[in-house]
């Protein structure tokens, strides 16, 4: 996703992707999960 995320605070771009395909990780498995 390509949007500005105003409640985090600055991370470095390696580590901000990193984390965004964590967090994209766990909303898929929480998804596979509920359905």
């Amino acid at each position: 996703m390509l949007l500005t995320e105003l409640g985090h605070p600055y991370k470095p771009l390696p580590v901000h992707v990193i984390v965004t395909l964590y967090e994209d990780w766990c909303s898929f498995i929480s998804f596979l999960l509920a359905g």
